[in-house]
């Protein structure tokens, strides 16, 4: 009976000691006081728990937030370099048809001066032939 009592006074230090006398007569009611003793630690613990898991998830949807902004402005950011590149290679599009045009011109050019070059060639030899014959005569 004297650890009983020491054994309540140990779990609910706030009853007086004739109350205590009177639950250690009562099993039921020392089992039920150990019950809600133990159950009421333990329904904290599971509280704290809880508490503890919800905190650290709202912390890993504030990172993933975090995390989803910064790959958002991944994207914005390429989007504008890709805008920005197929504006580059428009112009380097239109300075190639540019330069193809001019390269087809220019071998027309070259065609033409290769033909002016052998009929000034032969004016030169009929010239010279000619000068030939009247200094001759």
């Amino acid at each position: 009976k004297n650890q009983i009592t020491r054994q309540l006074k140990l779990l609910d230090p706030e009853r007086s000691d004739q109350q205590i006398e009177q639950l250690s007569t009562d099993p039921q009611a020392i089992q039920n006081i150990i019950t809600t003793k133990i159950m009421g630690d333990i329904g904290h613990l599971k509280l704290s728990n809880t508490v503890k898991d919800l905190e650290t998830k709202v912390e890993d949807i504030k990172h993933l937030e975090n995390s989803m902004r910064a790959v958002y402005q991944l994207f914005v950011d390429l989007a504008v370099m890709v805008h920005e590149e197929g504006i580059g290679l428009d112009v380097v599009s239109l300075n190639v048809k540019g330069s193809r045009r001019e390269m087809e011109q220019g071998n027309g050019r070259m065609g033409d001066a290769k033909i002016d070059h052998r009929d000034i060639r032969r004016k030169k030899c009929c010239m010279l032939g000619l000068l030939v014959v009247v200094l001759i005569v």
